[in-house]
């Protein structure tokens, strides 16, 4: 894992590869083995790179790397696991090597093969750029999931930058930044900023499964090759038994576990104690002759921790185990590092007891893998098992609705008690009145579509919370429905845009903050593909989710070790922002510097408040963005044009 960066000048008025310097060392946390630039011979572009040695660890791994034939120049960030087996086949047309690193692989092939023949031949995660220093055109490209992240801008007078993190941007001294409305906009209602937008103007996240090419003097085009939209919009659903998609699954889970474990360093996985680690880490225990090193992170508050169901886990499966077990104090010191760690508002709590497990395995592995994307590949989220029931809800006239939705909300916990009981006895889960709650409020939206919105938007960010003079934007990004059931639209809608821009970006930042590369074997495009291509009853079953892990984790553990609610890597955070963070809260959300500010709109922001000082805990989301946020400006305010 590595960071990747690069600008050009038509005319700079600045040595660029000084430029290129400080850039990279602004991604020395994504690379602290090594760094390198590289320059044409004009002096017009400069290619940056900080080096995480995990394959090859020898001087042979060094980026920037030019391909044998002198044509191309690549700074790579990311992994192709199966560049043994690509490096094979080139060698068989006396393609010559110097190491034994995928990045030297990943470059002749190119050579060889040219961008579009090779990038359907590899099985990774990654982000890079590429220079054809003979036709004199760059290409970004970015992996099919968007596990790996790239920026890219224009510059005046004909430009160009690009960089793993917006903090190596801000290096350059050709760019202004200004904030973008629209994308603060955004921001306030998922949490995140979504793609392709950033909370800069003109600068944009490269989409998950496109490349991107620019020459100098032109403007970037843009172009897909891998789009999980297209690819279920054309699907034939499966027609065999379950016993034989169960059997492909499995296939195709040990292959992308045993693959990822491939490298010259330490490796691990991070362990929950939920479904998506445990599977994940009891397929790598079973393939190794090794102790797999597991690392879970347990909490003071017995709410939220699930440390005591993974270390079961891990003693069920022979792991040698690792954990740390942090109190409050110890996850709020991490506060301080968000905005510097998430260059841009990020507002996913879970954000610190990421960095906390980053941290604890970063001081004993190079490697960890993960279950992320479990939930959106498998159907884990609780909402979609409750999806078809809305939709069906939702064709009957608006007053019955809105009476079921009244007779349903958590203010009528008698009847509420009732239902959950009925409907959640054999498959409990977790905070169950105010899932009902959520529940309750999206039968009272027209579409699915609506619905998605109030399950998965912060809630009270309906109405803006910029300022006066600034526009609400539209909703994210619009989804292909041709033959998909309600669950599906949800499924595709979170694979698309909260997988990229939540949690693998909560994962990418928080475990490179401590130099350490995190790999998601539950993400290969392979298996996502394929679990695309079942029929509705093997992705939820009985009102069970995810049924085909669930089946395939029983030949690893016994039930009663993986059937308890689901948690999630969530925080206590309405009594954080009541009690220890209460003061920074009060000095950060200062009215009058709001005010002064400009972005935000004053009034709104007095009633949040008051509403959270009046004791309702729904405001805590809103809260926890509007902190975020002006922690980040408090810390980015310099920098601002």
């Amino acid at each position: 894992m590595c960071g990747i960066t690069g600008v050009y000048q038509s005319n700079p008025h600045t040595e660029l590869a000084a430029v290129c310097e400080e850039m990279v060392a602004r991604l020395s946390h994504r690379g602290p083995d090594g760094n390198g630039v590289w320059t044409d011979h004009n002096g017009n572009l400069a290619i940056g790179h900080s080096r995480l040695a995990i394959i090859d660890l020898s001087s042979a791994g060094h980026q920037p790397m030019v391909s044998h034939n002198g044509r191309y120049v690549i700074s790579f960030n990311g992994e192709i696991y199966n560049f043994k087996e690509i490096r094979k086949l080139l060698k068989s047309h006396d393609i010559p090597f110097d190491g034994n690193s995928d990045t030297e692989v990943l470059v002749e092939a190119f050579a060889k093969w040219g961008v579009e023949a090779t990038l359907p031949k590899l099985i990774g995660m990654f982000a890079l750029a590429l220079w054809d220093k003979k036709d004199r055109v760059l290409y970004l490209i970015r992996d099919r999931l968007g596990i790996k992240p790239i920026y890219w801008g224009h510059l005046d007078h004909g430009g160009f930058i690009f960089a793993s993190e917006i903090k190596a941007l801000l290096a350059c001294p050709d760019w202004c930044p200004t904030i973008d409305p629209s994308a603060l906009d955004k921001f306030f209602q998922y949490r995140y900023i979504p793609t392709p937008l950033t909370i800069f103007k003109g600068i944009h996240k490269l989409e998950p499964g496109h490349f991107l090419t620019w020459s100098p003097g032109g403007e970037a085009s843009i172009h897909p090759y891998w789009d999980l939209n297209g690819i279920q919009s054309d699907r034939t659903l499966s027609t065999e038994s379950d016993q034989q998609a169960l059997d492909k699954l499995h296939y195709l889970l040990k292959d992308s576990i045993q693959l990822r474990t491939i490298a010259d360093v330490p490796i691990g996985t991070f362990l929950s104690g939920g479904l998506d680690s445990s599977l994940v880490t009891a397929i790598m225990q079973h393939t190794t002759s090794n102790r797999v090193q597991t690392f879970s992170i347990g909490f003071d508050d017995t709410e939220f921790d699930e440390s005591h169901k993974a270390r079961k886990i891990a003693t069920y499966l022979g792991t040698e185990h690792h954990e740390l077990y942090a109190t409050s104090n110890d996850l709020i010191s991490k506060v301080p590092l968000l905005a510097e760690t998430y260059d841009e508002p990020f507002a996913d709590s879970s954000q610190i007891p990421t960095l906390l497990i980053s941290r604890l395995a970063g001081d004993t592995i190079k490697v960890a893998l993960s279950g992320d994307g479990g939930d959106e590949v498998f159907s884990g989220y609780e909402r979609y098992r409750w999806a078809q029931s809305i939709a069906n809800l939702q064709r009957i006239p608006p007053q019955i609705r809105q009476a079921i939705s009244s007779l349903i909300t958590k203010e009528n916990r008698s009847q509420t008690s009732k239902l959950l009981h009925y409907f959640l006895a054999r498959t409990p889960i977790r905070h169950p009145l105010d899932k009902f709650d959520k529940f309750a409020v999206s039968l009272r939206q027209s579409n699915i579509s609506g619905a998605y919105d109030v399950l998965t938007k912060v809630p009270g960010s309906s109405q803006s919370i910029l300022a006066n003079n600034f526009l609400r934007t539209e909703s994210n990004t619009e989804l292909i429905l041709k033959d998909l059931s309600p669950t599906e639209f949800m499924q595709l809608s979170d694979t698309v845009n909260y997988l990229p821009d939540d949690v693998l970006t909560k994962v990418d930042r928080a475990s490179m903050h401590f130099g350490l590369e995190v790999r998601v074997p539950l993400l290969d495009h392979r298996l996502v593909e394929f679990c695309w291509q079942q029929p509705a009853k093997r992705k939820i079953r009985g009102f069970q989710t995810k049924w085909m892990s669930r089946q395939i984790l029983k030949q690893y553990l016994p039930t009663n070790l993986t059937s308890q609610p689901k948690t999630g890597f969530s925080v206590p955070l309405d009594s954080w922002l009541r009690g220890p963070l209460r003061s920074w809260v009060h000095d950060l959300i200062d009215i009058n510097q709001i005010e002064a500010d400009g972005y935000l709109n004053p009034s709104r922001v007095r009633k949040i408040l008051s509403s959270h000082n009046a004791g309702e805990s729904s405001k805590s989301e809103l809260i926890w963005c509007l902190v975020v946020f002006q922690q980040w400006l408090e810390r980015y305010q310099q920098d601002l044009g």
